[in-house]
């Protein structure tokens, strides 16, 4: 708080400001956050293994009382590493639609592209993945997103990791949402230097004053019981107790900096919407003029409101570095939780210490009772030992090839060890399971299955695994929404003028694109063209897997939908293939006219059409064969039937019955009835000559009646 004798003395405002500020770090740290970072460290020594999942006085009763060495086999960290890649494999893609107001379905395409811009060029992808883990191991996970205006004037969007022991959440926050919070605070550790860099000369210059004026030995004595914890728990790099403040360690001075955002109630002008009633605060740094100028240009009017805003404050133990009002609507703190639970969370490490523990110690016992089946010791009649000592006996009693000299050789014996526990060793495969069951990553989510197994039971399996982290995976969605609320936030609050971004993207093909996007554009008019300030906008998070099983799957599934009719084209499956060049050959296949493709196109043309004529060929041929079957048959009926003739001619008394026997055989008549005449003329009587009815073997020439084959006498 700026005033002319701050360079003298603490004004007392100050001084109430300072203490209440300690005060309530200490409060907050007392009911939750020393116990959290106690907490967190342990789960990463877990995590890391090297010798860390045992401690100190663990290691030293066992190796130095017992005799035993300290096993450790990690299986924390291959379950953390696989739920760590499965979330890499996965992309978050932020949308905008159009909510309420003057929002537009055109400006909600260029705030999806500015959004995805931002993701791209602050490395979100790496930033979110350390978040990630953070909340596996540590329960809590934070990014921070504010603006930067040390590279830009306009300023510049930046995303970046807070480490969760330097975030210090109130009691009182039980919701996942920071808007729900009472206050946030972060802690730092800072050099003077820094603090000018951040906060201004003159907060320099009163925090180098007020330290010197007010030591450590002074302030402290209220909190030195508070002393008893480590030296690391400093909350941060920097080294000295939770409730030290002064840190000379490196050589130079640090200083514990205190930053809390909290929400006040403040009175002051707000854009109100006639039509909707939707209020905006003003910008502090806007002036009245200005703004009402935007109210009568967008059809709003100025309101005086009491609204809830947040307050910014940073000090140091004797100093206020600054103290204002914040320039964002909300923190710039966004949480992530591994589970959560009206503010209990829960850190996927946290349960596998037990199966771990369990595991290591039963190694250990495993290992030390083999030890001593080969080294358990001797049992000597007192000055039976010829050529060595007792004590040189139990240093190389254990050795293959020791020769004892004894005055009679029943005077030694070796001792028999203790019978090995039944099921010891089944204790350290309890926990190597323990461990793969409460972090839901198995054999087959690890890629760990034995061949027998089969892929069904694998897939199944894989598919179980993913239930047990539904409940983690949808709380990163939802951090994920809260973080492109805020982008939409510092888009609107501090992206008012005219500016042009290079939107890097791929297409629809995989093809790097670069698009030119304009906002806040004024025409020749004096009108803003793509005004991205106003109106309100709903967001929408997917994720989308990009691991190669899941690739392969969409391949495998259109190839499938090919084969079965489907009309699926020829560069959409290329697409979906794993090929190095994919995007070059989906090109050729869609644009036949590049690279001589048309050429290749005119020969697969040209052979279908040859195909096809030959097909024709081949069914005029068949044609043509049915033709001449169905001529040769109807020849050979009409034969039939002339000769049929000549017998009712000669023997007119035969036709009924000739005729019933047609009817009983189905035949149909085409004229009307009878099928055969009854009264036929009478020919001459001649003496019938037998003849071959068959067109195919026609009656040969007559040599006489009784002549040949066919002759009818004897």
């Amino acid at each position: 708080m700026a005033s002319e004798d701050r360079g003298d003395k603490l004004l007392f405002s100050d001084f109430q400001l300072i203490q209440l500020q300690w005060d309530r770090f200490r409060f907050y740290c007392d009911n939750g956050h020393t116990e959290y970072v106690a907490k967190a460290r342990r789960n990463y020594r877990y995590y890391a293994g090297d010798g860390g999942q045992w401690n100190d006085d663990d290691r030293s009763y066992m190796e130095s009382v017992q005799g035993r060495k300290c096993i450790e086999r990690n299986g924390i960290l291959p379950a953390v590493e696989t739920a760590v890649g499965e979330q890499i494999a996965t992309r978050a893609d932020i949308a905008y639609k159009p909510a309420k107001g003057q929002a537009t379905a055109n400006i909600a395409k260029d705030l999806t592209k500015l959004g995805m811009h931002v993701l791209n060029k602050t490395g979100y992808h790496r930033i979110e993945k350390q978040m990630y883990k953070d909340g596996l191991i540590k329960k809590r996970g934070f990014i921070r997103a504010r603006m930067d205006f040390n590279g830009n004037l306009n300023g510049e969007i930046d995303i970046r990791n807070v480490n969760p022991e330097t975030v210090v959440l109130s009691p009182y926050a039980d919701q996942y949402d920071p808007a729900t919070w009472p206050d946030v605070l972060t802690i730092s550790w800072l050099s003077l230097d820094e603090i000018e860099g951040m906060y201004g000369r003159e907060a320099r210059m009163a925090t180098d004053k007020s330290h010197a004026e007010y030591t450590e030995d002074s302030w402290g004595r209220e909190f030195a019981h508070m002393n008893e914890l480590d030296d690391r728990q400093g909350f941060g790099k920097a080294a000295g107790n939770v409730y030290h403040f002064r840190s000379q360690d490196s050589g130079e001075v640090r200083l514990r900096v205190i930053e809390r955002q909290y929400y006040k109630m403040s009175l002051c002008m707000h854009y109100v919407d006639p039509k909707t009633g939707d209020t905006e605060p003003v910008p502090d740094q806007t002036p009245l003029v200005q703004a009402r100028e935007f109210a009568a240009m967008n059809g709003l009017v100025l309101q005086k409101l009491n609204a809830k805003r947040v307050y910014w404050m940073v000090t140091t133990r004797f100093a206020v570095l600054h103290n204002d009002w914040s320039p964002y609507k909300t923190f710039d703190i966004i949480p992530y939780f591994w589970l959560f639970d009206y503010g209990h969370c829960l850190a996927m490490v946290d349960n596998a210490i037990s199966p771990q523990e369990l595991e290591n110690k039963s190694l250990s016992a495993s290992i030390h009772y083999q030890t001593s089946v080969s080294n358990s010791g001797w049992k000597v009649k007192a000055g039976s030992l010829k050529n060595m000592t007792t004590a040189e006996l139990a240093e190389k009693g254990m050795k293959t090839g020791i020769v004892l000299e004894l005055d009679e050789v029943d005077n030694a014996q070796k001792i028999t060890p203790n019978t090995f526990p039944t099921g010891m060793d089944r204790l350290a495969q309890i926990g190597a399971e323990g461990i793969k069951s409460v972090t839901g990553m198995s054999d087959a989510e690890q890629g760990l299955n034995s061949p027998e197994v089969s892929g069904v039971a694998i897939n199944a399996k894989q598919y179980q695994s993913k239930l047990i982290l539904a409940d983690a995976h949808d709380n990163m969605a939802f951090t994920r929404i809260l973080l492109a609320r805020k982008l939409m936030e510092l888009f609107q609050r501090f992206f008012t003028n005219e500016r042009m971004f290079k939107i890097i993207g791929t297409d629809d093909r995989g093809n790097d694109t670069e698009e030119e996007l304009v906002i806040n554009q004024v025409d020749e008019l004096g009108q803003i063209v793509n005004d991205i300030t106003l109106g309100e906008y709903e967001v929408v998070v997917t994720s989308q897997p990009l691991a190669a099983t899941f690739a392969d799957t969409q391949f495998q599934q259109l190839l499938e939908m090919q084969k079965a009719g489907m009309p699926i084209p020829a560069d959409v499956i290329v697409l979906a293939s794993n090929l190095s060049n994919k995007q070059q050959l989906a090109d050729r296949l869609s644009n036949p006219d590049d690279n001589g493709a048309a050429a290749a196109q005119l020969k697969l043309l040209e052979a279908r059409i040859k195909d096809i004529m030959a097909g024709v060929d081949l069914k005029a041929e068949q044609r043509n064969k049915l033709v001449a079957e169905k001529t040769n048959t109807n020849i050979q009926g009409m034969f039939g039937a002339v000769n049929a003739a000549k017998v009712l001619a000669m023997t007119p008394g035969a036709a009924p019955l000739a005729d019933e026997l047609m009817l009983s055989a189905g035949f149909e008549d085409h004229n009307a009835s009878p099928v055969i005449p009854q009264q036929v003329p009478q020919l001459p009587i001649s003496t019938p000559v037998p003849q071959n009815t068959s067109p195919n073997f026609p009656p040969q020439a007559d040599h006489g009646y009784s002549t040949g084959i066919e002759g009818g006498g004897a």
